[in-house]
């Protein structure tokens, strides 16, 4: 395992589930046959080039970004057909090893996103891998992956965070007033800020396409309500109650 800083590296040896914990990224990456990129997603191309002179010539580089079109291209273009991106969807709005769980990934989807350059070897490596901690997988191109995921991921985050700066901007003692769907509708925008910073403008063009689609919504409710259209607001709220339904049944 490797870290920039020494801090977080003591609690892993403490734990004891690395072979070997080091701030020393070429003594990290020598030797291995595949290596995870598990950074910020717009430190991954630097870390990349880096790492190149360590790898061994037939060692693959995968990732775990939320962002695959950036971090595919610039990868690629160092390291070539050896890297494929990946996605497991999975995590919390906790970070840090102390938020480490062994259970991380059962169950999960992890979007493999192989482009014309991968290498086969690359590909299968990364299926096996992360199929091997318990993802089922997933494979389609680093741009269907953004657009989605902007939608399913960087929209809610980006949602949940305006939401509750528009509550303690406009509502005195709200701690007290606000229960089960405040806490539900804004729980990830616990999130670490200089994270999400970091992922919504690698995507920022299908996130704020995103943003505009819901935007429309909103402002159709936003009509319903000053027009006292009672067919209109049970319409949207039905066809959000029956998309939530979705969900659940998966």
């Amino acid at each position: 395992m490797w870290a920039r800083s020494p801090e977080p590296l003591e609690k892993v040896r403490a734990l004891g589930f690395a072979a070997t914990a080091s701030t020393d990224l070429a003594k990290i990456v020598a030797g291995a046959h595949c290596v995870v990129l598990c950074t910020p997603v717009e430190t991954m191309p630097d870390l990349a080039r880096r790492m190149l002179p360590a790898l061994d010539p037939d060692a693959i580089v995968t990732d775990a970004g939320s962002v695959k079109g950036s971090v595919v291209a610039e990868c690629e273009a160092i390291l070539g057909g050896r890297f494929i991106g990946a996605h497991p969807i999975a995590g919390s709005d906790r970070t840090g090893i102390d938020a480490a769980t062994a259970e991380l990934y059962d169950d999960a989807t992890c979007v493999l996103t192989p482009t014309a350059q991968t290498a086969p070897a690359a590909l299968q490596i990364a299926r096996e891998l992360w199929q091997h901690v318990g993802c089922h997988i997933l494979e389609m191109s680093p741009e269907a992956h953004d657009a989605a995921l902007a939608r399913t991921s960087h929209l809610p985050h980006a949602v949940a965070s305006a939401v509750a700066a528009a509550i303690d901007r406009s509502v005195a003692d709200w701690p007290e007033l606000a229960g089960s769907g405040y806490r539900d509708a804004t729980r990830i925008a616990l999130g670490n800020p200089d994270l999400w910073t970091g992922i919504l403008l690698a995507n920022r063009a299908e996130v704020s396409t995103s943003i505009a689609e819901l935007s429309e919504i909103l402002q159709n409710m936003r009509a319903a309500l000053e027009a006292g259209d009672a067919a209109a607001i049970r319409a949207l709220l039905a066809e959000g109650q029956t998309a939530r339904q979705r969900f659940d049944g998966i």
